[in-house]
């Protein structure tokens, strides 16, 4: 029975979390002002966050994908942190603003938003081995050379997601650089070090996996296919939001940074269903 209602769940908060980010996608391309609302925002990552709870732990199960969760919004904490207090890991200083519960100078949604972005990470470059059959590196199976290379890509995909969600939050003044950079006043710095706070936490936690392997998963596959289709709707409502803003530069290098990413991953999606079908045949 509970099993059941996760289930049920997870179906209903991703196409609710789906359905809300297409709506501010088409609204920003149509100057919607709904999308600019103060309550559409809050109700958009709310949902993100709680998909990221209900997927996490449905994919791992409770205390794992509480773990993953919890390493991936300590690591964002402690850096911001470190970064606001002492000194910056991210290529300048920088300030936010508008944001009213804050625990070191730290807004408390942006850590939700780190274990967010880092989980798409995992999940994109996870769903790979899935769609190529291929098992997780552990102990069991071995492949403890490969684990390096899940890592960096993890932190690329991620890197490849702030490639426009920084240039667009300083345009919209959730927070400013105080040191400005090259890349639309954003320091080049600021994305080595969020390769460093993703491949940190994904690295402890695909880590934890080598050596604490689970049994592999019995349910179905295509719940691996959601981060996938949660990373294709976000790249489109950020590459609006650029075009909106009239900064089609941003929304290009945007899409060239995301887009193959998710088109790799859907091509060897495509090409693993003919697969699972001949097999039940």
């Amino acid at each position: 029975m509970i099993v059941r209602f996760h289930r049920k769940l997870l179906w209903i908060i991703f196409i609710s979390t789906i359905f809300v980010f297409l709506i501010e996608a088409v609204g920003h391309l149509f100057q919607w002002g709904l999308v600019d609302e103060p309550a559409f925002s809050s109700l958009r990552y709310t949902l993100a966050a709680f998909l990221l709870l209900v997927h996490a732990t449905w994919v791992f199960d409770l205390k794992r994908g509480l773990c993953f969760i919890l390493i991936a919004s300590l690591m964002g904490f402690l850096a911001e942190a470190i970064s606001l207090q002492h000194f910056t890991l991210f290529g300048g200083r920088y300030v936010y603003h508008g944001y009213s519960l804050r625990l070191l100078g730290v807004p408390l949604a942006v850590p939700i938003f780190w274990a967010i972005l880092i989980y798409l990470g995992y999940s994109l470059t996870t769903s790979f081995l899935y769609w190529l059959h291929k098992d997780k590196p552990s102990r069991n199976t071995g492949g403890a050379v490969v684990l390096p290379l899940l890592v960096l890509l993890d932190g690329l995909i991620v890197v490849s997601i702030d490639m426009l969600v920084d240039p667009l939050h300083v345009h919209e003044q959730l927070w400013s650089w105080l040191d400005e950079g090259s890349y639309y006043g954003v320091p080049i710095g600021n994305f080595l070090g969020w390769f460093l706070v993703a491949t940190v936490s994904t690295g402890l936690f695909r880590i934890l996996e080598y050596f604490w392997p689970r049994q592999k998963n019995t349910f179905d596959k295509w719940i691996h296919l959601m981060p996938n289709l949660c990373y294709g709707v976000f790249c489109f409502t950020l590459v609006s939001r650029a075009l909106r803003i009239q900064m089609p530069e941003l929304a290009l290098i945007g899409f060239l940074a995301m887009g193959p990413v998710l088109i790799a991953n859907l091509i060897l999606f495509a090409y693993w269903r003919p697969v699972i079908n001949r097999a039940k045949q």
